[in-house]
């Protein structure tokens, strides 16, 4: 019994560190693409019918993928290019599902992202983000 339960969670923590590996490449994909106002990147690392939530004043603000993108293809034709700084403080991965906890800090402002993954196809993606933003 001693060694069966062994041999579980060995195989249990290879595939839960194999999954993290995935998920924290979609994590970077997504930083470079947000500091780059890379839409291609955006898009391999979000599922397409993913929603940014936060609070504004009080009030739930919802933002739309198809939003985020003219965004930041606006962003991308200005120049905007963003330097910051990713710390992932927690994967938490049961099975094809899965949760992160980001720190993006810019020079001006940071964000705090909570991201909902799922492994669809094999492959993980961003289905999706609640965010708390603040000034610095």
């Amino acid at each position: 019994m001693l060694k069966f339960s062994f041999l579980f969670i060995l195989l249990t923590t290879q595939t839960w560190a194999k999954g993290s590996v995935m998920i924290e490449k979609v994590i970077q994909d997504y930083f470079q693409g947000y500091q780059q106002a890379d839409t291609t990147l955006i898009k391999k690392s979000f599922h397409s019918n993913t929603r940014l939530l936060s609070v504004d004043q009080g009030k739930l603000d919802i933002t739309e993928m198809s939003d985020w993108l003219k965004n930041l293809e606006e962003r991308h034709l200005r120049g905007d290019i963003r330097k910051g700084k990713l710390s992932i403080e927690s994967i938490d991965v049961t099975n094809e599902t899965a949760i992160a906890k980001l720190k993006i800090r810019f020079d001006a402002f940071d964000f705090t992202d909570y991201l909902s993954l799922l492994k669809i196809s094999g492959r993980w993606i961003i289905v999706g983000k609640i965010y708390h933003f603040q000034k610095i």
